[in-house]
Protein backbone atom coordinates (compact mmCIF):
# COMPACT_ATOMS: atom_id res chain seq x y z
CA UNK A 1 0.00 0.00 0.00
CA UNK A 2 1.25 3.10 -0.89
CA UNK A 3 0.95 6.23 1.20
CA UNK A 4 0.65 9.77 -0.05
CA UNK A 5 1.81 12.65 2.35
CA UNK A 6 0.26 15.88 1.24
CA UNK A 7 1.08 18.67 3.80
CA UNK A 8 -1.44 20.89 5.65
CA UNK A 9 -0.85 23.53 3.47
CA UNK A 10 -1.16 22.01 0.37
CA UNK A 11 -4.48 21.24 1.16
CA UNK A 12 -5.79 24.97 2.04
CA UNK A 13 -7.78 26.77 -0.20
CA UNK A 14 -7.25 29.90 -1.33
CA UNK A 15 -9.42 32.93 -1.16
CA UNK A 16 -9.65 36.23 -3.48
CA UNK A 17 -10.09 39.24 -1.07
CA UNK A 18 -10.02 42.84 -1.35
CA UNK A 19 -6.61 44.09 -0.74
CA UNK A 20 -6.95 45.83 2.62
CA UNK A 21 -3.57 48.02 4.11
CA UNK A 22 -2.87 44.97 6.27
CA UNK A 23 -1.55 43.61 3.10
CA UNK A 24 1.25 46.41 3.19
CA UNK A 25 3.85 43.95 4.46
CA UNK A 26 3.25 41.15 2.84
CA UNK A 27 3.24 43.17 -0.49
CA UNK A 28 6.77 44.79 0.06
CA UNK A 29 8.19 40.86 0.78
CA UNK A 30 6.64 38.89 -1.46
CA UNK A 31 7.58 41.70 -4.12
CA UNK A 32 10.55 42.66 -3.12
CA UNK A 33 11.73 38.77 -4.98
CA UNK A 34 13.79 39.47 -8.41
CA UNK A 35 12.40 35.94 -9.09
CA UNK A 36 8.93 37.14 -8.81
CA UNK A 37 9.47 40.67 -10.41
CA UNK A 38 11.01 39.54 -13.38
CA UNK A 39 7.80 38.45 -14.51
CA UNK A 40 5.57 41.25 -13.81
CA UNK A 41 4.98 43.83 -16.11
CA UNK A 42 4.98 46.79 -14.03
CA UNK A 43 6.15 46.01 -10.50
CA UNK A 44 8.48 48.92 -9.51
CA UNK A 45 12.39 47.39 -7.94
CA UNK A 46 12.65 47.63 -4.92
CA UNK A 47 9.17 47.97 -4.27
CA UNK A 48 8.83 50.38 -1.28
CA UNK A 49 5.99 50.50 1.26
CA UNK A 50 4.93 54.09 -0.84
CA UNK A 51 4.67 51.59 -3.58
CA UNK A 52 2.43 49.12 -1.70
CA UNK A 53 0.10 52.09 -0.22
CA UNK A 54 -0.17 53.40 -3.59
CA UNK A 55 -1.07 49.89 -4.64
CA UNK A 56 -3.42 49.48 -2.34
CA UNK A 57 -5.04 52.72 -2.40
CA UNK A 58 -5.57 52.40 -6.21
CA UNK A 59 -6.91 49.13 -5.51
CA UNK A 60 -9.56 50.16 -2.78
CA UNK A 61 -10.69 53.12 -5.09
CA UNK A 62 -10.81 50.72 -8.07
CA UNK A 63 -13.75 48.41 -6.29
CA UNK A 64 -16.04 50.89 -7.90
CA UNK A 65 -14.89 50.86 -11.57
CA UNK A 66 -16.60 48.54 -12.81
CA UNK A 67 -13.69 47.45 -15.93
CA UNK A 68 -11.27 46.46 -13.26
CA UNK A 69 -10.73 43.62 -10.45
CA UNK A 70 -7.89 43.27 -8.33
CA UNK A 71 -7.67 40.97 -5.45
CA UNK A 72 -5.20 39.72 -2.82
CA UNK A 73 -4.64 35.68 -2.85
CA UNK A 74 -4.86 34.10 0.82
CA UNK A 75 -4.86 31.17 1.68
CA UNK A 76 -5.62 30.49 6.08
CA UNK A 77 -5.76 34.26 5.87
CA UNK A 78 -1.83 34.50 4.85
CA UNK A 79 -1.49 36.94 1.87
CA UNK A 80 0.47 34.89 -0.59
CA UNK A 81 0.37 36.85 -4.28
CA UNK A 82 -2.51 39.11 -6.22
CA UNK A 83 -4.90 38.23 -9.40
CA UNK A 84 -7.18 40.81 -11.47
CA UNK A 85 -8.96 41.62 -14.71
CA UNK A 86 -8.93 44.50 -16.86
CA UNK A 87 -11.99 44.44 -19.18
CA UNK A 88 -11.10 45.48 -22.57
CA UNK A 89 -14.56 45.36 -24.07
CA UNK A 90 -17.82 44.53 -22.64
CA UNK A 91 -17.44 40.76 -23.66
CA UNK A 92 -13.51 39.89 -22.84
CA UNK A 93 -10.95 40.79 -20.46
CA UNK A 94 -6.80 40.23 -19.34
CA UNK A 95 -6.33 38.13 -16.52
CA UNK A 96 -2.69 38.94 -14.52
CA UNK A 97 -1.44 37.05 -11.49
CA UNK A 98 1.28 36.42 -9.52
CA UNK A 99 2.22 33.89 -6.50
CA UNK A 100 5.31 34.78 -3.80
CA UNK A 101 7.75 32.59 -4.69
CA UNK A 102 7.67 30.57 -1.20
CA UNK A 103 3.90 29.64 -2.46
CA UNK A 104 5.41 28.18 -6.04
CA UNK A 105 4.24 24.62 -6.65
CA UNK A 106 1.25 24.65 -4.46
CA UNK A 107 -1.54 24.69 -7.01
CA UNK A 108 -2.38 28.11 -5.32
CA UNK A 109 -1.95 30.21 -8.65
CA UNK A 110 -4.74 27.00 -10.47
CA UNK A 111 -6.63 27.82 -7.51
CA UNK A 112 -6.25 31.59 -7.82
CA UNK A 113 -7.51 31.28 -11.56
CA UNK A 114 -10.19 29.00 -11.30
CA UNK A 115 -11.85 31.48 -9.23
CA UNK A 116 -11.46 34.98 -11.19
CA UNK A 117 -12.35 32.41 -14.34
CA UNK A 118 -15.90 31.68 -12.45
CA UNK A 119 -15.89 35.84 -11.71
CA UNK A 120 -15.55 36.55 -15.88
CA UNK A 121 -17.49 33.62 -16.94
CA UNK A 122 -20.27 33.43 -14.79
CA UNK A 123 -20.51 37.07 -12.61
CA UNK A 124 -19.31 39.05 -15.95
CA UNK A 125 -20.75 37.36 -18.31
CA UNK A 126 -17.62 37.66 -20.60
CA UNK A 127 -17.09 34.94 -23.27
CA UNK A 128 -13.47 35.30 -23.36
CA UNK A 129 -10.26 35.70 -20.90
CA UNK A 130 -6.69 36.09 -22.24
CA UNK A 131 -3.25 36.20 -20.82
CA UNK A 132 -0.04 37.58 -21.76
CA UNK A 133 2.89 35.40 -20.38
CA UNK A 134 6.59 37.11 -21.33
CA UNK A 135 8.82 34.20 -22.92
CA UNK A 136 10.13 32.02 -20.34
CA UNK A 137 7.49 31.76 -17.69
CA UNK A 138 7.23 28.06 -18.29
CA UNK A 139 5.35 28.03 -14.78
CA UNK A 140 2.74 30.21 -15.80
CA UNK A 141 2.19 28.55 -18.90
CA UNK A 142 1.48 25.26 -16.89
CA UNK A 143 -1.15 27.24 -15.03
CA UNK A 144 -3.37 28.29 -17.92
CA UNK A 145 -2.81 25.09 -19.67
CA UNK A 146 -3.87 23.18 -16.83
CA UNK A 147 -7.35 25.89 -16.00
CA UNK A 148 -8.08 25.54 -20.04
CA UNK A 149 -6.37 28.05 -21.70
CA UNK A 150 -5.32 27.75 -25.23
CA UNK A 151 -1.87 29.00 -26.86
CA UNK A 152 -2.70 31.95 -29.53
CA UNK A 153 0.75 32.68 -30.47
CA UNK A 154 3.65 35.21 -29.79
CA UNK A 155 3.99 38.92 -30.07
CA UNK A 156 7.20 39.76 -30.98
CA UNK A 157 8.32 42.58 -28.41
CA UNK A 158 4.91 42.73 -27.44
CA UNK A 159 5.47 44.22 -24.39
CA UNK A 160 8.18 46.60 -22.46
CA UNK A 161 10.27 45.53 -19.05
CA UNK A 162 11.96 47.92 -18.00
CA UNK A 163 12.83 50.11 -20.93
CA UNK A 164 13.45 46.33 -23.40
CA UNK A 165 11.18 45.07 -25.51
CA UNK A 166 10.10 41.60 -24.95
CA UNK A 167 8.55 38.91 -26.37
CA UNK A 168 5.01 37.40 -25.14
CA UNK A 169 2.93 34.70 -25.77
CA UNK A 170 -0.54 35.01 -25.25
CA UNK A 171 -3.14 31.92 -23.88
CA UNK A 172 -6.85 32.43 -24.26
CA UNK A 173 -9.93 30.64 -22.62
CA UNK A 174 -13.12 31.51 -24.71
CA UNK A 175 -16.65 30.07 -24.10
Amino acid sequence: MILLMISAERLQMVELVNYRFDHRDSLVKLLNNPNVEKWLLSVPSPYTYKDADYFIANSIFDINIPDVRRFAIETGGIHIGGIGLRIKQNYYAEVGYWIGEEYWNCGYGSEALKQIMEIAFEDLSLVRLSAIVFEGNYASEKILLKCGFEYEGTMEKGRVKNGVPVDCKVYAKVI
